[in-house]
């Protein structure tokens, strides 16, 4: 199920339900991956293998010159979001989990 699309494979009332766990848990800084591993993120890049070998290529593709018109900016969604919703919950002093 991971390799195949995470929650998204699932029925909408199990995909909601697994949303909310996923949500609930990341209270508590435990953050689950949705689309089921790593490699689910910025399928645009084309990045191919599994591991560190997708990592590598990944990185490559994403490019490290931010004024490189093919380098790719961060944005709102998917892999930027998994971070950014990490670093609210470090940057909360009101987190569950690992006290302040």
């Amino acid at each position: 199920m991971k390799r195949d699309g995470g929650i998204g494979i699932l029925p909408p009332a199990d995909a909601e339900a697994a949303t909310n766990l996923f949500e609930q848990i990341a209270e508590y800084g435990v953050f689950a991956v949705p689309g089921g591993e790593l490699e689910s993120w910025l399928p645009q890049l084309g990045a191919t293998g599994h591991g560190p070998t997708w990592l590598i290529e990944a990185f490559e593709k994403i490019g490290e010159n931010p004024d490189d018109p093919a380098y790719l900016k961060p944005s709102g969604d998917d892999v930027w979001k998994f971070v950014a919703d990490v670093g609210r919950w470090l940057k909360n002093p009101a987190r569950k989990g690992i006290p302040t």
